[in-house]
Parts: structure tokens; C-alpha cells; sequence
């Protein structure tokens, strides 16, 4: 089932919503029939590549990567649509993850994965491969490579904080972004 994410508005009553026509459609991955989906989208896009291909993973729960953490939802963005499969609802969907993430021809980019990474590893016995954390592709284009200003350690920040001060241009047209990013994953570039 394909949703399309809504804006909530504080001045309608309870229930009452806004439908945003920017917002990407996702499909809510709770049952057998949506997860195919998902696994059909893969193997086209597998298919239709050569290359390796982006996909965009984060996970959410309660304190993820910790002992006790619960992972409940995981959200996958793979070309232009947006995945969200409930690990609660529906656990069957870990073996499908585990396909997709082990997979070294999907490149699963993140944003601060430490904890994402922690609990597929630790909680479900799933391995990412071929990883980039655009945190640390971050960290490594601000500080060339090397600690600065702050003694011995590199300062993480928020995708926030990063945001803030990004260049207009990153801010106004994201396709720039994503298409030099692009060329970065041709072959042997990662």
C-alpha cells in the first residue's frame, strides 16, 4: 500500500490534516504482500545496473545499539521511493534486510549509522557492506583529512548543524548534490 506523508496542522481539529504534494509516498512494509514490493524494486534496480546503487537506510527505535534497544522501524530509500518496514509488526522482514544490506552492490548510505549499525549487528546478526556514512564523508571534507581545532578528536556534528551552514546552493538544489554524489560510486571509486 503506497501512503503519502501529511503535514499536521495545529489549527484543524484532532484528525484533521493537510496533504503535503511534496512529500515523497512511501510504502509501509507490514505484511508479506508491501516487503515484496520492496524485493522487486531491488532486483529491478539490480538489474538494471552495473554499477552499485544508493540506497538510503535509518533506523528507528528505542535506544538503538544499547543493551535492551529495540529496533522498530527501518526506513530504505531506494531511487525515488521511500520504504518503511516495521520490524515489530511484521519480524519476517529481517531475513529480507539482511538480503538487502549484506548486499555489496547496494551502497547504504547514512547519517551517524554507529547505532543503526550496532543493533542490526547485535539484535538481528545483520552485516552492512559497502557502507558510506556521509557524517564521516563530512568530518573528512571539513578537516581535510585530519583533527583540527579541537585537540586530538574531530567534533561530530548533527545533520542540523551541518545543514545550517551549508552553501546555498546545496540548500536550493539537491540534485547538484546527489548528482556529483553519483559520480562518486562509479566503480572503484569507494
Amino acid at each position: 500500500m503506497t501512503h503519502t506523508l501529511q503535514k499536521l496542522s495545529i489549527t484543524s481539529p484532532p484528525g484533521a490534516s493537510i496533504s503535503e504534494s511534496r512529500s515523497p509516498p512511501y510504502v509501509l512494509c507490514d505484511s508479506e504482500s508491501p516487503l515484496r514490493k520492496l524485493t522487486t524494486h531491488i532486483e529491478n534496480v539490480s538489474k538494471a545496473s552495473n554499477e552499485r546503487v544508493p540506497i538510503f537506510l535509518d533506523c528507528e527505535g528505542r535506544d538503538l545499539g544499547q543493551e535492551g534497544g529495540k529496533l522498530g522501524l527501518v526506513q530504505l530509500g531506494v531511487e525515488k521511493e521511500v520504504y518503511l518496514i516495521d520490524v515489530i509488526v511484521y519480524p519476517e522482514s529481517s531475513a529480507t534486510l539482511k538480503t538487502i544490506l549484506e548486499d555489496p552492490k547496494f551502497v547504504k548510505i547514512v547519517w551517524d549509522g554507529r547505532s543503526d549499525y550496532s543493533e542490526l549487528w547485535f539484535g538481528h546478526g545483520i552485516a552492512f557492506s559497502t557502507l558510506l556514512d556521509l557524517q564521516l564523508v563530512r568530518v573528512y571534507e571539513t578537516c581535510d583529512g585530519v583533527a583540527t581545532n579541537y585537540g586530538k578528536y574531530i567534533k561530530l556534528e548533527g545533520m542540523g548543524k551541518t545543514f545550517e551552514s551549508a552553501p546555498p546552493a546545496v540548500l536550493q538544489d539537491s540534485g547538484i548534490v546527489m548528482s556529483n554524489f553519483r559520480q562518486s560510486l562509479s566503480p572503484g571509486s569507494i
